[in-house]
């Protein structure tokens, strides 16, 4: 389940084999992406948010570990590379999987005068309880 409390924290990671990094070959990985917008439809969520892919992305995980104390921590001083900055943070030993990039999204937010248009570009990943449901049916039949 995502919680709405997570979104504008720069809390999750997307890892891969993007074709921009050394055409595939070798894995990348980001951390400090912020959830813009979650997007429900019954077991899933579409996840918009800005972190960096490209193609061959599709299928890495977006993932973060979650802390267990509720009060906030200030999340431009905290780095997951950077145990000294975990202090205040109370961390679940395990990171989760909420979702996995699915691709991009681009919302067209206004047309101007001549034509042009203003749009907002997202990436997205598919996450919700479909995501862990798919992973049980893998499971138990393959």
């Amino acid at each position: 389940m995502f919680k709405d409390s997570w979104m504008d924290s720069k809390l999750f990671s997307l890892d891969g084999y993007p074709i921009a990094i050394a055409e595939g070959e070798v894995p990348s990985y980001q951390d400090s992406i912020e959830v813009k917008d979650i997007d429900d439809d019954a077991t899933a969520i579409e996840i918009e948010h800005r972190g960096d892919s490209s193609e061959e992305n599709s299928g890495g995980p977006f993932w973060a570990w979650f802390r267990d104390k509720k009060d906030e921590i200030d999340w431009d001083e905290f780095d997951l590379l950077d145990p000294s900055t975990w202090e205040e943070a109370i961390f679940d030993p395990n990171p989760y999987i909420v979702g996995t990039h699915s691709g991009g999204h681009t919302e067209i937010k206004g047309i101007g005068f001549i034509g042009w248009t203003w749009e907002d570009k997202y990436n997205l990943a598919a996450g919700g309880s479909a995501l862990p449901d798919l992973i049980r049916w893998a499971k138990n039949n393959i």
